[in-house]
């Protein structure tokens, strides 16, 4: 019994003849796609395969038109199978066919077949399959057109979910100078995502949910000497760019300061980087102080005893170990 305003197409799915899909007569063509940069922007489904979660989350729609989608596929799937039914009471030998129209009529409906023809049990299976099919149909129709109409109402309106915008990182020290090692690690709550600090003291990130701004985006920086304390983003910076400054972790310098005899030099006050650290050596004529800059950086010291100036220079702040300082004043 064929279905009003329904064709079934061979090989319309594409799996050759024994393949069957739905062709509606009767309605006009559906009219060219009008251009949008957005929709010309997505990407294909190849590479839709190559992206992280964090990547392709900007092109799923809100909840309701998931919703609305599974509805739809759960819809369809059950019309097949009210097909496959059919077919099969059709295919069935007189014996087996009985049974299989009690079993259509006991599912779809409470009506009494004991005073109906095998014939009349018949034509009542398949009016059943064929209204349930039908009512699916419309209910499978009905769901993908209300995720189709959210997915266009999402790519078309600015500020929803699906908008994405990019954003560039460039992390620098407390001084302004730019850090060009380490990583950076954006967490947008549904989906994070690290990456390696470049050579021009920069990190981008792509396709980050606009909407994700209003929950808040953290940035957390992994950077040898500096502290990993994440920054919080509340809103989309200006032109895209934030500006992170990281916070050095102190470093404790540890030394002696002699004189060109090589002995330790006792009350001389050293002063570390214009006044960050201060510290007077002891009667052997050591001296520990903590920095705030990192291993490797470079550290102005200047050295002095009963108002004689005897160091005046840069060192390297050093990972481990001690150093030696020579005053060169007379002591």
């Amino acid at each position: 019994m064929a279905e009003r305003g329904v064709r079934m197409v061979p090989g319309a799915c594409g799996g050759g003849a024994n393949q069957w899909a739905p062709a509606f007569d009767g309605l006009p063509p559906a009219p060219p796609p009008e251009r949008h940069e957005a929709l010309y922007n997505h990407p294909s489904r190849g590479e839709l395969s190559g992206m992280t979660p964090f990547e392709a989350i900007q092109y799923v729609g809100t909840p309701i038109a998931l919703v609305a989608f599974v509805v739809a596929v759960v819809a369809w799937v059950y019309r097949s199978r009210l097909v496959e039914r059919r077919k099969l009471i059709e295919a069935a030998p007189e014996a087996e066919r009985g049974k299989l129209l009690d079993a259509t009529i006991r599912d779809f409906t409470t009506v009494n077949t004991e005073t109906l023809t095998r014939d009349q049990r018949y034509q009542l299976a398949l009016r059943l399959i064929e209204e349930r099919s039908a009512r699916t149909r419309v209910l499978a129709l009905v769901g993908v057109l209300t995720a189709a109409m959210l997915a266009v109402v999402i790519l078309f309106l600015p500020g929803t979910a699906a908008e994405a915008v990019g954003l560039v990182v460039r992390v620098s020290d407390q001084s302004g100078g730019f850090i060009t090692s380490g990583s950076l690690t954006l967490d947008a709550g549904s989906g994070r995502e690290t990456r390696a600090i470049g050579a021009d003291g920069q990190v981008r990130f792509d396709n980050v949910p606009r909407s994700a701004f209003e929950r808040g985006v953290s940035l957390t920086p992994r950077v040898s000497g500096y502290a990993t304390s994440p920054a919080q983003l509340t809103a989309v910076p200006p032109d895209g760019v934030y500006y992170l400054k990281l916070t050095p972790v102190g470093t404790e310098v540890r030394g002696t300061v002699v004189d060109s005899a090589r002995v330790p030099v006792a009350g001389a006050v050293l002063t570390f980087e214009g006044g960050t650290a201060v510290d007077t050596t002891d009667a052997n004529g050591t001296f520990q102080v903590t920095l705030p800059q990192a291993p490797g950086s470079s550290v102005a010291v200047r050295a002095q005893r009963g108002g004689v100036v005897g160091y005046n220079d840069v060192i390297t702040v050093p990972e481990a170990g001690s150093i030696t300082l020579r005053f060169e004043g007379r002591t």
